[in-house]
């Protein structure tokens, strides 16, 4: 069983289990991975470094170890 690290944020624990769904057919498309709040939400904390920082561009531009329950988000429409 896959464990995420606990200093990982809630949002991308929920990211990271949108794209490690067993099934090929539950995963998000890269286009709604895009549209996920740990990406699109300026609020959300992320390590500070220079090669965050320029992912974050090239996207604008074209976070005790448990076991994890695979969150599951949808997009508000």
């Amino acid at each position: 069983v896959f464990s995420l690290p606990n200093w990982l944020s809630p949002q991308a624990k929920c990211l990271i289990g949108c794209m490690l769904r067993k099934e090929p057919a539950e995963r998000l498309k890269a286009i709604e991975l895009l549209m996920h709040p740990w990406l699109t939400n300026p609020h959300v904390q992320r390590h500070n470094s220079h090669k965050t920082h320029h992912n974050q561009n090239a996207i604008q531009n074209k976070q005790e170890d448990t076991d994890q329950v695979v969150p599951t988000w949808t997009e508000k429409h």
